[in-house]
């Protein structure tokens, strides 16, 4: 049999050779290969993928080729052979390595370590530890797949290097503990948090971790839950937050509808612990296949029990402004009101590592602030950028030292900026008694109110209206309204942006957005290509309330925002 498979291979790449146009090497590289008298050398498949007997690397490509494309291997497997060519060194920027071993100086048989951890199961730390280069003599662990059906290769961030030239820092490393943490004694989040901040960018454990922690919010839309069966949620053990993503139930058994978990629940879960890179943001996660092994309900969210839940108060309303944590934990809303201390300042735009706790301010356009007046981790603070005008002279630390530690309620749009969810387009503030700028939906300082606005003011003026008021406003190339709702037929490649703008009351059309109020910087695919929006993206715009042939549309519409 694996004679065959060896000929069948050979076979396929004088037929590759012959047919293809470009020189783009096979995914089971050359299996066949002449040596110094031109016979040719047959490297057979050995090994059996152990520890103590490792797959050569014919061996290891046999074996991916019973995988589909693109799907990993369920187990760990250990391949033994000869770097012949050197990609990435292993440097302590990023910790890993990429390179090409084979079974032959000459390269037969290639297979591709693909950004794989050091010695160990770690990073590559020290610049003194033992490095790679062509010609070692590796033994590798890890999962492996048949990249894109063309590319054999460890999965990223899954494998790692078990010796150097026999030389493992001494001895092979250890065969890793079944489990992290137990059922009955899990590790905490924050415990999580030290295994994932030691992986690689996208990687994951590998073994599989039970976490402890409290609900802290329900990502997942109420509608989803019955469609996808698993959920997206956040736990905390107080001091720190994990992501679980698309979580099941109980014993590894589907979600039906919403309410099975809620805000409050304590659970155990069990799953892979990763690192999630996207866009230069990292979000630590329980990976998806995880499930709950326990839960204990507790307050909040229809989940019972009298244990209040310790932070992540309110709902944005005047009445119920959100705590600091629970915006933060929001990322993004237009249009929310939010109570905190004023516990220091901000330098630049919305840096976590510029926060200042104290009233000595050097910067008179942004403050921080916090649940309480004691706090001082940035992680737990959320940065207010002041915008010129009564909010900025009457709450800036530069100019008001006084204001250092007082409580504040703010009104504005929570958004993520430079990775860090803070409030812009701040409208109005309440400071002890002091009101300044303009409350929604009243009066605020010597400003008059809003009216019967139903959500705010918006950017530029704009006010915050929902679809079904949008549509039921008067028509007017003067009054500015705020929409956020999700793209619908966007058609692929347009590039003037116009599509449906769907929200829970209604849908209306766009025509046209552009990137700045009366002009076009950046025409909208530049947009698109700069913010990934498509079809399903939640949007955030400015424009008028229009008509075309009897057709009620946005009008003059410009960009503000996008959530995919």
């Amino acid at each position: 049999m694996k004679k065959l498979f060896n000929y069948l291979i050979a076979t396929a790449l004088m037929a590759f050779t012959f047919t293809s146009c470009e020189d783009v090497p096979s995914p089971f590289g050359d299996i066949v290969k002449p040596d110094s008298g031109g016979e040719e050398v047959v490297i057979e498949p050995s090994g059996d993928g152990t520890e103590a007997n490792p797959y050569n690397v014919a061996g290891v490509l046999e074996f991916i080729s019973g995988l589909g494309a693109d799907t990993p291997s369920t187990k760990d497997v250990y391949v033994k052979g000869i770097i012949t060519e050197v990609t990435e060194k292993f440097g302590t920027q990023y910790g890993n390595a990429t390179f090409i071993m084979s079974d032959t100086e000459s390269g037969a048989n290639k297979f591709t370590f693909y950004r794989g951890l050091y010695i160990g199961n770690v990073k590559y730390s020290k610049d003194t530890d033992t490095n790679i280069k062509e010609g070692d003599v590796v033994v590798i662990c890890g999962k492996v797949v048949n990249y894109k059906g063309n590319t054999p290769e460890t999965s990223q961030g899954g494998a790692y290097v078990v010796s150097i030239n026999g030389q493992g820092g001494g001895t092979t490393p250890p065969t890793p503990t079944e489990t992290i943490g137990t059922k009955d004694n899990p590790i905490t989040v924050t415990k999580a948090l030290e295994y994932i901040n030691a992986l690689a960018d996208n990687a994951s454990t590998a073994q599989d971790a039970y976490v402890a922690g409290k609900i802290t919010k329900i990502k997942t839309k109420d509608a989803d839950i019955p469609k996808y069966h698993n959920i997206d949620y956040i736990i905390s053990d107080g001091t720190n937050e994990l992501t679980v993503f698309r979580g099941k139930n109980l014993d590894n058994t589907d979600f039906n509808a919403a309410g099975e978990i809620a805000v409050g629940d304590e659970v155990v879960v069990f799953g892979k612990l990763t690192k999630y890179v996207n866009g230069g943001n990292t979000t630590p996660e329980v990976a998806q296949g995880n499930y709950i092994v326990k839960i204990t309900k507790g307050s909040g969210g229809g989940g019972g029990g009298d244990t209040p839940t310790p932070s992540g108060t309110g709902d944005g309303s005047e009445d119920n402004p959100f705590s600091v944590s629970a915006a933060i934990a929001k990322v993004e809303q237009a249009g929310a009101f939010v109570k905190g201390y004023i516990v220091g300042w901000v330098e630049g735009q919305f840096y976590a590592s510029g926060a200042h706790f104290d009233s000595n301010s050097s910067s008179a356009t942004n403050i921080l602030i916090a649940e309480s007046a004691t706090e001082t981790n940035p992680e737990k603070c959320m940065p207010i950028q002041l915008p010129a005008g009564d909010i900025r002279n009457g709450l800036n630390l530069k100019d008001n030292p006084g204001n250092y530690k007082k409580e504040v309620i703010l009104y504005g749009d929570i958004i993520k900026y430079f990775g860090v969810p803070g409030l812009k387009n701040t409208s109005y503030a309440k400071i002890g008694t002091t009101e300044i700028g303009t409350k929604p939906g009243g009066g605020g300082g010597d400003q008059p109110g809003g009216g019967d606005t139903p959500s705010g003011a918006g950017a530029d003026g704009s006010t915050i209206i929902t679809v079904a008021d949008f549509i039921a406003a008067a028509e007017s190339t003067s009054v500015w309204y705020q929409l956020t709702g999700t793209i619908k037929n966007l058609a692929n490649g347009d590039q003037y942006g116009n599509f449906d703008l769907e929200d829970t009351t209604g849908s209306v059309y766009v025509y046209g957005v552009l990137s700045e109020k009366g002009g076009a910087k950046k025409k909208f695919q530049e947009l698109v290509s700069q913010y990934g929006i498509k079809n399903g993206s939640v949007i955030t715009i400015v424009g008028n309330r229009g008509s075309y042939q009897g057709k009620i549309e946005v009008t003059n519409a410009y960009f503000i925002k996008v959530t995919n």
